[in-house]
């Protein structure tokens, strides 16, 4: 599923991107009565939840400090007074994407995390905070939208059309490594794999087929655990994906899809 084109994005410096991803369960789930007849037959609800860190926040932490010290070197010249620069947690996440599905409709929430640089100058103190902010948006009866208090009741002529397909789990035939990941159990890609050999990823996943019949629009498995290459990179070391929380076979309500405040 992807993001709409009129999804707005919050001024932190996030230093990454999001990857839209699912898993499910061992055996298949009771469905909840929004489901369509047809999806409910090869399809699971879930929640999945994901984050997208650095490997090292030290060297992220250093990277992004860069504007504050040149802007602390400014300001002693001029014998001005500084503001720390902000804590960053040792569990730091750069995002963290929630998708919640009731077989047929996704509701996509991606939090993101980080420093906000703009506007660092000598005269304000250098002034920087740690802060984050987020987007919903949604696939629901045949079309995608953002959702918020503003645009939730955005007309259907102004939104993207999708077509969720059957669930596909020979997607998930490329990836042969079995293993768990935060006791998720996924399939992975071998060293024989295009974007392995290309090194372009260190190692890809998917779930586990085994999980569920858990899929995003284009029925396929999506990819719920990424590794970059070894050494430096933009974001200073090495990023992975990762799923940290899977709820299958869940009750959801269809309301989660049209308000922007529903749980």
């Amino acid at each position: 599923m992807k993001t709409p084109a009129a999804l707005k994005m919050v001024s932190y410096l996030f230093l990454g991107c999001g990857v839209l991803i699912a898993c499910g369960d061992d055996s298949p789930p009771a469905h909840t009565s929004s489901i369509s007849p047809t999806l409910s037959q090869i399809r699971d609800s879930y929640e999945l939840i994901t984050v997208h860190r650095p490997t090292s926040i030290e060297d992220y932490v250093n990277l992004l400090s860069v504007p504050y010290k040149m802007c602390r070197a400014l300001a002693r010249a001029k014998n001005l007074p500084v503001k720390p620069f902000p804590v960053i947690p040792e569990n730091f996440v750069m995002t963290r994407t929630t998708i919640i599905s009731d077989g047929k409709s996704f509701r996509t929430t991606e939090e993101g995390f980080g420093v906000d640089i703009d506007g660092v100058t000598p005269e304000n103190g250098c002034e920087t905070k740690f802060g984050g902010g987020s987007n919903t948006w949604v696939a629901h009866n045949g079309f995608e939208y953002v959702l918020d208090d503003q645009t939730q009741s955005q007309a259907e002529s102004e939104r993207a059309k999708y077509e969720a397909k059957p669930y596909d789990p020979q997607s998930a035939s490329g990836y042969s490594i079995s293993k768990k990941i935060n006791n998720i159990a996924v399939k992975c890609t071998d060293e024989s794999d295009l974007m392995v050999a290309g090194k372009i990823v260190a190692e890809m996943c998917v779930l586990d087929p085994k999980l569920g019949r858990i899929a995003m629009s284009d029925g396929k498995p999506p990819i719920v655990y990424s590794r970059d290459l070894p050494g430096k990179s933009v974001f200073g070391s090495p990023m992975i994906l990762e799923p940290v929380s899977l709820k299958v076979g869940i009750k959801v309500s269809p309301t989660i899809f049209v308000n922007a405040s529903a749980k």
